[in-house]
């Protein structure tokens, strides 16, 4: 099991141009990546190793809930 480190803060946008992944999270659409902010890209402009992580653990869990 893979152990992402978390912090509740408020992100200051110039933040998000250093990101190497982000993702926006709501009830629902689930997890998405997020591949451009101000037309920026952020990181490679693809599903980041962290997203796609969480996005599948969520998919599963949701998936065994319904």
């Amino acid at each position: 099991k893979k152990i992402l480190p978390v912090e509740l803060r408020v992100v200051k946008k110039e933040e998000l141009f250093e990101a190497d992944e982000i993702f926006l999270t709501n009830a629902p659409k689930g997890i998405l990546a997020v591949t451009s902010v101000d037309s920026r890209k952020v990181g490679d402009q693809k599903v980041g190793l962290w997203t796609r992580e969480i996005k599948d653990a969520f998919d599963a869990y949701v998936g065994k809930s319904c």
